[in-house]
């Protein structure tokens, strides 16, 4: 995975759940969104090496959590 790849990829899922929240409120499919993104985020980015910001943050943010 490259840092463009890693970005573009956690960018769409926090647009994602922007969408689905405010359409569909904080509903079971979103949580379980939220839920992923902070998975890949420890998975491919646990160490940073890729960039320092934190979209689980913004997916919580956005699922207004």
């Amino acid at each position: 995975m490259t840092r463009d790849m890693y970005m573009t990829m956690m960018s769409g899922l926090v647009a994602t759940i922007k969408e689905m929240a405010l359409v569909g409120g904080q509903d079971d499919r979103v949580r379980e969104l939220v839920d992923i993104v902070d998975d890949l985020q420890e998975f491919w980015n646990g160490d940073e090496e890729f960039t320092r910001f934190d979209y689980s943050i913004s997916a919580k943010a956005a699922a207004r959590l």
